[in-house]
């Protein structure tokens, strides 16, 4: 118990900035390692609710400069929600379309081929399907 109760007095010093330069670097490092990593998470969790601020126009305008430094933009995060929708469903009508299209080609159609010549100097008068009609010399 009295090793969490050191962690936690550490990451509360370290968040309020009561630390040297050089004291905060090693400090920073110790919190990267993995080591006890759920008592590092539960003393932050634990300084921050015991934090009693509220939110002014000064904390939304610094908001706004971290969104703008980390690249956070909700347009642009909807935009990638519509393009992974349109993705998926580009993934569903393109195979449908291919299937579709091999089908009709593979699948032979009705129509015969006749082949018909006449000799020399005779004449042939055919009927077509669509009741057009053909003469062969």
């Amino acid at each position: 118990m009295e090793k969490s109760n050191i962690i936690t007095r550490i990451i509360k010093k370290f968040l309020s900035g009561r630390f040297s330069v050089e004291t905060e670097e090693k400090v920073q490092r110790w919190i990267m390692k993995e080591e006890n990593a759920e008592e590092k998470e539960k003393a932050s969790l634990e300084y921050w609710n015991e934090l009693d601020t509220e939110a002014d126009s000064k904390t939304y305008s610094a908001l706004e400069r971290v969104n703008l430094r980390t690249g956070y933009n909700k347009e642009h995060l909807e935009n990638i929600v519509l393009y992974h929708k349109f993705v998926r469903i580009v993934a569903v009508v393109i195979p449908i379309c291919l299937l579709a299209g091999g089908l009709l080609y593979y699948i032979p159609s009705e129509n015969e081929q006749i082949e018909i010549s006449t000799a020399y100097g005779e004449q042939k008068r055919l009927v077509l399907p669509d009741s057009s009609e053909v003469y062969l010399r």
